[in-house]
């Protein structure tokens, strides 16, 4: 059996939406894109994060920079409503876009290929 992979999750839709799914992932929530930066700065298990860039604050832009320098290798998956921001969170270090809405399934799917 797989190890669970630890992804860190700025998307409340999302966290909801995964309850009741089985997956190899377990999901770790950030309220806020300064939350995921911190976890991301303190927790050296994060596997990977599924971030929503389209949060009022913008800082998940800076959160994908911050882990993509703290452990270069995780998958980084941005989600938003906009797809203008497909581009920047690229730049900034994602892996892949997902315009929103998504479902969980899909990310999560997404997010197994990518480990």
């Amino acid at each position: 059996m797989m190890s669970l992979k630890k992804v860190l999750v700025l998307d409340q839709e999302l966290l909801h939406e995964n309850k009741q799914r089985e997956s190899t992932v377990s999901l770790i929530p950030a309220s806020s894109a300064q939350g995921a930066i911190n976890r991301i700065s303190s927790d050296p298990m994060i596997d990977g994060a599924v971030l929503d860039v389209g949060c009022s604050d913008r800082l998940a832009f800076e959160a994908i920079t911050a882990l993509r320098t703290l452990k270069p290798h995780v998958p980084i998956v941005a989600l938003s409503e906009d797809v203008f921001d497909a581009g920047e969170a690229i730049r900034h270090g994602a892996d892949a876009f997902l315009q929103k809405p998504v479902r969980a399934d899909d990310v999560l799917r997404l997010m197994e290929r990518l480990f």
